[in-house]
Formats: C-alpha cells, sequence, structure tokens
C-alpha cells in the first residue's frame, strides 16, 4: 500500500530510520503509529518511547528508531529520543542513577531500564497528545474538518470527488486555476503540470472519431421528406473533430504510475478532477507513458490481476525505455 507521495511502507519505513534524526518527536511517532496501523497492529503496543540511554549531548531531537524483530510477524518500533526521562542526560535525577543503568545493560540485565520504560511510555505518549492538541494538521479528525471549512470557503462545499482525492492541499494550492482557468485546455494543463511537476503535458485538441449514426438519421429509400445533408445521410457512421481531447502524459515514474493509474481511488479521483475542470462533457482519451520495469512484464506465475495495457504489456521488453497506456476517462 502506498501514501499520498507514492511511498510503500517498506520505503517510509526504511527513510524513517536510515533518517531519524531528521525528524521531530512529533513527526516521528505519528509517522511511526502510522505505519503500524496500516498493517494492522496496535499502534499504541508496536511503538515503545524511550530516552537516549547516554550521558553525550545530542544534536537532535529523535536519537534513532530500531525495528525489533519478536518473531517472523511480531515486531516493534523503538523511538529513542532526546527528551525529559528518568534517565540519560536530561534526567533531573543523579548521574549515577544513568550510569548504574548503563553498566546494567553492558551486563545485560534489562530489567530496570524495561520497567522505566513503562512510565516513560505514558508520560511521552501524554506529551504528544498535549503537543498535538490544537494542532489540526497533526490530527486526522481534525485535518479533515480543516479541509472541509476551507474548501467551503473557496465554494467547493458538497463536491464528492474531493473526500478521495489523495491530495486536498493540492487543490487548495491551484484554487486559482479552477477561480480562473476553469473549462480551459490551457488551464487543465496547467493543472496536469503540477499535478504531475516531473512529466511532459500535452493537450490535443479537435481529435477525430467516428460516431454511429441513429437509424432515424440514416438515408432510406420509400421514405418522405428526406433530403440529403440535412435530415438524412448517406451511410451509417460520421466522422466529427468537435468533441474529443488527447492528454498525453510522459514520462511517469513506475511509482507515481501505479499510484495514480492502478490504484482503483486515486484513479476515480483523477478522471473526477479532468472531469470537473472541463465542464464540457467531452470525450478524453489519455496517454500515460511510463517506465519500463519487469513488474510489467506478462507473467504465468504473477499472482496480480492481470490487466494488459494497464498493469501488463505484450511487448514490455528490455530495450524499451518507456511503455505507454492508453486509457479512456469514464
Amino acid at each position: 500500500m502506498a501514501n499520498a507521495n507514492g511511498l510503500t511502507v517498506i520505503e517510509r519505513e526504511t527513510q524513517l530510520i536510515e533518517h531519524a534524526s531528521r525528524y521531530s518527536f512529533i513527526q516521528a511517532y505519528k509517522q511511526l503509529c502510522e505505519l503500524a496501523t496500516v498493517q494492522k497492529h496496535d499502534a499504541a503496543k508496536k511503538v515503545r518511547i524511550r530516552p537516549n540511554l547516554a550521558m553525550s549531548y545530542a544534536r537532535s531531537e529523535v536519537v534513532a528508531i530500531v525495528k525489533e524483530m519478536q518473531n517472523e510477524s511480531e515486531f516493534i518500533y523503538f523511538l529513542e529520543v532526546n527528551l525529559m526521562g528518568l534517565y540519560g542526560q536530561n534526567s533531573p535525577l543523579p548521574k549515577f542513577f544513568t550510569e548504574e543503568i548503563i553498566q546494567a545493560q553492558k551486563k545485560e540485565l534489562h530489567a530496570s531500564r524495561i520497567f522505566i520504560d513503562v512510565i516513560h511510555q505514558r508520560l511521552y505518549q501524554l506529551y504528544f497528545e498535549a503537543k498535538t492538541k490544537y494542532s489540526g494538521h497533526l490530527q486526522q479528525s481534525v485535518q479533515h474538518q480543516l479541509y472541509e471549512f476551507m474548501f467551503s470557503m473557496i465554494g467547493f462545499k458538497g463536491e464528492q470527488w474531493l473526500r478521495y482525492f489523495p491530495d486536498p492541499a493540492f487543490i487548495i494550492n491551484n484554487i486559482n486555476l479552477f477561480r480562473h482557468q476553469k473549462g480551459t485546455v490551457s488551464g487543465l494543463k496547467s493543472l496536469l503540470s503540477r499535478l504531475f511537476d516531473n512529466a511532459t503535458v500535452e493537450i490535443k485538441q479537435c481529435q477525430q472519431r467516428t460516431l454511429l449514426l441513429p437509424i432515424v438519421q440514416r438515408s432510406q429509400l420509400g421514405v418522405d421528406s428526406l433530403s440529403l445533408g440535412g435530415c438524412a445521410l448517406l451511410g451509417h457512421k460520421l466522422k466529427e473533430k468537435q468533441s474529443k481531447l488527447l492528454i498525453v502524459i510522459s514520462p511517469l515514474s513506475e511509482k507515481q504510475f501505479d499510484h495514480w493509474v492502478n490504484h482503483d481511488q486515486h484513479w476515480q479521483s483523477l478522471q473526477y478532477l479532468i472531469r470537473y475542470f472541463l465542464i464540457q462533457p467531452f470525450v478524453v482519451e489519455l496517454r500515460i507513458k511510463t517506465e519500463n520495469s519487469r513488474n510489467y512484464e506478462l507473467s504465468l506465475s504473477n499472482s496480480k490481476n492481470i490487466q494488459l495495457g494497464r498493469n501488463t504489456w505484450l511487448s514490455a521488453k528490455e530495450e524499451q525505455v518507456l511503455i505507454e497506456a492508453q486509457l479512456r476517462l469514464q
């Protein structure tokens, strides 16, 4: 499963562990709780917080994040922080108290630290709750209410498609495009260029398509009051160039492509976004070029739900740099 930025659980976890010191305590604990929840675990039990057991001064709030495996499926995240605790450099207790725990750790006697960390766990959880209580951007429920309020202020109240859009902040950041360029090709191009900031977006208008004529509009023998070119036409097909758009997006990374196309909810959100911006009921065809990958090769042993031209290609050869998906908006 990927988040709004297209990162999988393993990638987010690796990023957190390798660059732990770059995060504040609030950021690190929040993301670890999200990772545990995504993996269907109780965050309160899977994320343990404890002070850094050292006498040296740390340069950041978060010293380290360690993932300790209990068995093949069970794990615990240990978040070591440079905050006030009952031991460590920031402890109000005498230094010898910390030194004794350090010596016990060297002898692999962990009972005293584990007991004290039970107290730390609850204290740091209360600290997190206090720090985030009035920070709406850090609370999912409050964050949703804030977005609802902001959408109401800018005239988007009641728009159902916004509920499932993966990045509501993107809509707010580009509100001027919706206000001043809605319904224009140039505005749609700017919007998609910002959504896919590393790709080139091209929109081709007046694309030819073939329509089937209704029987009542075809010329027929023995029928009165028919005039060719007026109320009746020869043949059963008609070519027109007024109601079809072609959007070409190239190139997208494999992560971006899977995030927007192969994720059903995000794909629906992208379609709703384009439809809402265009206003007119155009026929819209999308051609998205993405990086070739072995994940897109046809394989009978692959357990994924195979969809040719969407997540699998027959001609996905290694020498091909890009492969193309042709999609039509519903």
